[in-house]
């Protein structure tokens, strides 16, 4: 099969081509989900098996195999005829030649769709030399089950994906990748402990390694704890991406304001201020988020909700400040 390719949602389907999928990193997940590099969690066995949707309302398959498949909603015309030409004429025909015409039909007689699924997992790889395989890529893209590693991850139309998938030939090997990864967090690491001891606390609290308190710290003994984290951390790339992702933010004053005021929620939700109410964390009747992280980002980016943690958390410094007032000097 030549190098040709289908273009969906300005991804490129190479035919001939191999594709990896791997857990979908998000470091803003809830923290339960967070060790599966992924929003959501998966399967029990690692595994999620996808089907087609079906159209209740036309009573039709969502298969893309046709020009007014409800995928398509919203799309340029053009671009979806190119696509329906390319699948018909690289999936459609070579299966339908092994298998029988008219098996791949979206109307609602159609059994083969019933017993159709999609396997996604961690490492898995779609051969596009295979109709089959290609038409499975296909499917998990239009659907948003996967998104293109890279930029287009944070895109609405992938925004429930929990896999992500790109070329093998732009893929850094994972040797080569945890590697660089290692070099990373060993520079950002020593780079934090010889700065300010306030942002060392902050970046470390928020990916959950808590550290004695005090104005210094013994630097042995927070590398030690640090060490042994990453070590003993389930998902040991996660953990690492984890602090790397927290250690950017930190350099970025909006950023490093988020990660303080996590660590204030954290005390006020401990001396039960914060309160969790069903799904949110709840401070006097306002609703934060569900999660302390989501809830640290709602916060920081609201002046009220700012105000309010700061009062509670050292509700004397106005006081002190008003009373040492003095006149200025002439």
């Amino acid at each position: 099969m030549s190098k040709e390719t289908i273009k969906i949602k300005n991804f490129e389907i190479k035919l001939g081509s191999l594709y990896q999928v791997n857990p979908k990193f998000d470091a803003s997940a809830p923290d339960g989900f967070q060790e599966y590099r992924t929003t959501k969690l998966l399967t029990s066995t690692g595994i999620n098996l996808e089907a087609i949707p079906f159209d209740e309302s036309r009573n039709v398959w969502d298969t893309g195999l046709y020009t007014t498949s409800p995928c398509y909603q919203g799309m340029n015309k053009s671009e979806v005829k190119n696509i329906v030409d390319s699948l018909t004429e690289k999936v459609v025909k070579p299966l339908e030649e092994e298998w029988g015409e008219g098996v791949l039909d979206h109307k609602k007689e159609n059994t083969f769709w019933d017993s159709y699924g999609i396997e996604l997992y961690r490492s898995k790889v779609f051969n596009t030399e295979k109709p089959l395989q290609t038409l499975n890529l296909f499917h998990s893209l239009i659907q948003g089950l996967l998104a293109p590693k890279g930029k287009m991850e944070s895109s609405p139309d992938f925004r429930l994906a929990q896999f992500v998938v790109e070329d093998k030939e732009k893929v850094i090997s994972l040797e080569q990748e945890k590697d660089l990864l290692n070099t990373e967090t060993i520079g950002k690491f020593y780079a934090l402990l010889n700065g300010d001891v306030e942002q060392l606390r902050n970046v470390l609290n928020y990916i959950g390694i808590k550290i004695p308190v005090g104005s210094t710290v013994d630097k042995a003994v927070v590398s030690n704890i640090f060490n042994r984290s990453m070590d003993s951390a389930k998902d040991e790339f996660y953990a690492k991406k984890s602090f790397v992702e927290a250690y950017d933010k930190s350099l970025k004053p909006a950023g490093y304001n988020e990660l303080k005021t996590f660590r204030n929620l954290e005390e006020l939700f401990l001396k039960g201020e914060v309160e969790k109410d069903r799904e949110n964390f709840v401070l006097r009747g306002e609703e934060l988020g569900v999660s302390l992280k989501d809830a640290a980002r709602k916060v920081s980016s609201t002046p009220k909700l700012q105000a309010m943690v700061e009062s509670i958390i050292d509700p004397e410094p106005k006081k002190a400040k008003s009373k040492a007032k003095t006149k200025p000097k002439k």
